[in-house]
């Protein structure tokens, strides 16, 4: 075939880069990459980065099978953020009119045009930990992961597969066990 008959097309294009070797390539640090280059400048892998305020709020409730994936709407009053499935793009986001699970997760300052400042911050493994948000799904996780796996080893792939999106380890499956 032709090779510029392609060339604009976003099918083309995406099955280049998703069969390309770089693609493919693992971003964990191996041994032999750290040493050899232990400051990433021959972009081995992708460095690490944090997720946006919405994309943990969304994870949360992704990881409990919870998520409402619903197209569209009208904005959300921010106060129903803790109870509502909607995904976090639909709240309403003013200098006024803040969530609260958010603004400990850096989200988009409405007062400055809307920049991210990123900050670490012990509040916010707590938030996460201690929030009524993750309280609620994590329980409605282990509830149905429970009732779907009886056996302990089988409760704890099916929790690695559903939150992790990966299988666990065979020394991961014995501290889990």
């Amino acid at each position: 075939g032709n090779p510029k008959a392609g060339a604009w097309s976003m099918k083309h294009l995406h099955k280049i880069i998703v069969t390309s070797r770089v693609y493919r390539t693992a971003s964990t640090p191996e041994e032999k990459n750290l040493k050899t280059d232990p400051d990433n400048l021959w972009l081995w892998r992708m460095p690490p980065r944090r997720m946006e305020a919405e994309v943990v709020r969304d994870c949360v409730l992704h990881a409990a099978g919870g998520l409402d994936s619903k197209l569209g709407g009208p904005n959300l009053p921010g106060s129903e953020g803790m109870t509502s499935r909607r995904r976090s793009i639909y709240f309403h986001h003013s200098p006024s009119s803040q969530m609260d699970f958010l603004k400990v997760f850096d989200s988009a300052d409405p007062t400055e045009a809307y920049q991210r400042h990123t900050s670490i911050m012990p509040h916010q493994a707590l938030a996460l930990f201690n929030s009524k948000l993750t309280l609620v799904h994590s329980r409605l996780l282990a509830r149905k992961l429970s009732a779907a796996n009886t056996d302990a080893a089988k409760f704890a792939h099916a929790a690695y597969e559903q939150v992790l999106s990966r299988p666990a380890a065979a020394n991961e499956l014995g501290l889990c066990l």
